[in-house]
């Protein structure tokens, strides 16, 4: 799990500033406070919107009737789902800025 949310952290910190200077870049100057705050905003609700999809798809895989093993296993499908999504991004970003 560690190694997990090292490269989660390593990920985000890696993609917003990039994001961010490339919106604020891409607007005129007096303009750049509000390209940065409209970015800042689909982050938020990225991250949102991303807790919900994850948790939904880790409720899927709960069996409440299951001992205590059944959260680690119903954990496959959400950090599936989480990979897949990363290496989409990672895909758009690196054609991005070819």
């Amino acid at each position: 799990m560690a190694l997990a949310y090292v490269l989660l952290g390593a990920g985000f910190g890696l993609v917003n500033p990039p994001i961010t200077s490339t919106a604020a870049s891409s607007m005129p100057a007096d303009q750049a406070g509000v390209a940065s705050a409209v970015a800042a905003t689909a982050r938020q609700f990225g991250s949102a919107l991303g807790v919900a999809v994850l948790g939904a798809l880790l409720a899927v895989g709960l069996d409440p009737s299951a001992d205590s093993h059944s959260l680690s296993t119903a954990t496959h499908l959400p950090w599936a789902f989480l990979c897949l999504v990363g290496l989409a991004v990672t895909t758009v970003a690196g054609l991005a800025t070819k």
